[in-house]
């Protein structure tokens, strides 16, 4: 028997408004590759993660935009980029989650951030 086992790096789910906020009007997620999740891709479009302390540039987007958005970093890039209270939690549960800053060139907007739990 087979069991697949994978690890998720630090990366960012967009809805449409922030796609467009970053990007620009009509803008669209291209593709890179597939993810073992029925329908999602790693994005060609990359991002930087930056907070009070620290910066993560060249941060994955997954495709395709959702309903939420969300950063999902892990508990050390939280102490990294200087995040307090980052709340280990299921995706799309962002409610009272602090903020980080995404940037795109000169265009930035923030969004929850969470340490995600094992899914």
């Amino acid at each position: 028997m087979k069991v697949l086992c994978e690890t998720s790096v630090r990366h960012i789910h967009l809805d449409e408004d922030g796609l467009t906020a970053l990007f620009g009007k009509g803008a669209k997620l291209t593709p890179d590759r597939p993810l073992s999740q029925p329908k999602q891709f790693l994005c060609k479009e990359r991002v930087t993660l930056v907070g009070p302390k620290n910066s993560y540039e060249n941060v994955g987007i997954i495709g395709p935009a959702r309903d939420v958005m969300q950063a999902e970093i892990s508990r050390t890039d939280s102490f990294y980029l200087g995040i307090k209270n980052v709340p280990m939690r299921l995706s799309r549960d962002v409610d009272g989650a602090p903020v980080i800053t995404v940037k795109n060139g000169d265009k930035k907007i923030d969004i929850p951030v969470i340490v995600a739990m094992r899914h």
